[in-house]
């Protein structure tokens, strides 16, 4: 009796680390940010860069980085769970593809992104949201309008959450941009997106146990 209450709170310990961990990650991508992302001091000569197609074995997942950029990510021995993309500065555009394990549900991930918004924001303008596909998952897609305090003009948070249930890998690809240019980085962050394509996990990857719902 006494080691199957030690299982059990052994599972309830991992189930509240996991779902930190995954808010946490998912918080810095694709959350509405009134920082400055990448930072200020941000040089994409210290980070690992990719041209053409991004193949992410860890976590099963391609997209393909258009012609004259360069995706980045930090470099080992920091886990790979994706690239961003800086698509233009001063103030900073950018789109992120990324993926993390979890069990948390998608609703839960969407929810999250909403509150932090709210809580990020100087006042939200209006926040669309649909459900779609993506590459045969179920997914959220939303779009939110917002301002930021000591900021001028409007910024845009865009983002598709999809959630593998076998696999039990959740999925985020982001944009973050400005109202004036949410046109052109829309039409980039849409272009990249009909490329994303789930691919077959490394041999090595395991998945979580059926202790996490």
């Amino acid at each position: 009796m006494q080691f199957k209450v030690v299982i059990s709170m052994v599972k309830i310990i991992y189930i509240i680390l996991l779902i930190g961990v995954c808010i946490l990650c998912y918080r810095q991508y694709t959350f509405a940010d009134c920082r400055d992302f990448p930072a200020p001091d941000f040089k994409i000569t210290d980070q690992q860069t990719y041209t053409g197609r991004y193949i992410n074995k860890e976590f099963g997942f391609s997209v393909v980085i258009p012609k004259g950029s360069t995706g980045f990510n930090t470099p080992p021995p920091r886990p790979d769970n994706g690239i961003g993309i800086l698509l233009s500065s001063n103030p900073n555009s950018f789109v992120s593809f990324i993926a993390q394990d979890g069990s948390v549900q998608l609703e839960r991930f969407y929810a999250e992104s909403i509150t932090n918004l709210r809580e990020e924001a100087e006042k939200v303008l209006s926040i669309k949201r649909v459900d779609t596909i993506l590459d045969n998952m179920k997914a959220i897609r939303y779009i939110a309008k917002y301002t930021c305090v000591a900021k001028p003009g409007v910024f845009i948070n865009e983002a598709i959450l999809a959630y593998n249930s076998e696999r039990r890998i959740f999925y985020a690809s982001t944009l973050l941009t400005t109202g004036d240019k949410y046109k052109k980085d829309g039409m980039i962050f849409n272009k990249i997106l009909k490329t994303w394509r789930l691919i077959p996990l490394a041999p090595h990857y395991s998945v979580p146990f059926e202790g996490v719902r």
